[in-house]
């Protein structure tokens, strides 16, 4: 009788081991898929990042391009919204190309305006503004991004101010992302 009891209690257990290991194994599974994800997630992000610092740069380059007078691509002005919702063929088709690292680069630029009450600080020039739009799309199309930027670059005008004079400074005046 004490022998029939003692065969009960290991079959039970034996169960409870195995019931035990099982959530262990659950655990597991669940930890390892959710360290998958998370892994998922970094390298997407990382991909992200490297992407906007590529068309960062790509942007700078094109607003040396425009400081040095080599201005192409120029569309008249359009709002950013509209710009914005443009198909990706329109930027295929109807916009300058570029290539940097893992980026191609399209981009558009528009003249804000020639004002002579706006001059660049410490110069006593007249100041003429851009807006330069970019779309970066990776060498694989999996992922887009948009940058904006206004660039005040000295101006050749000689008209002279009537108004109060706004100074600002040479170079990038805002970037926004769309």
């Amino acid at each position: 009788m004490l022998l029939a009891g003692i065969k009960n209690q290991e079959g039970f257990v034996l169960i409870w081991v195995l019931l035990i290991m099982q959530i262990l194994m659950l655990l597991s599974l669940s930890g390892i898929e959710s360290i998958w994800l998370e892994n998922k997630l970094n390298k997407s992000l990382l991909q992200r990042y490297l992407m906007m610092n590529d068309l960062e740069q790509s942007l700078t380059m094109v607003e040396q391009k425009i400081q040095n007078r080599q201005i192409d691509c120029v569309i008249p002005l359009v709002s950013s919204i509209e710009l914005a919702g443009k198909p990706f063929l329109w930027w295929q088709q109807s916009t300058c190309l570029g290539n940097l690292n893992s980026v191609n680069y399209y981009y558009v630029i528009e003249r804000l305006s020639i004002d002579p009450c706006i001059q660049i600080k410490y110069k006593h020039q007249i100041a003429e503004l851009y807006r330069v739009t970019i779309l970066g799309v990776s060498l694989d199309q999996t992922s887009k991004a948009m940058l904006q930027s206004t660039i005040a670059v000295m101006g050749l005008s000689q008209e002279q101010c009537d108004g109060d004079i706004l100074k600002v400074e040479l170079g990038r005046q805002s970037l926004v992302s769309l």
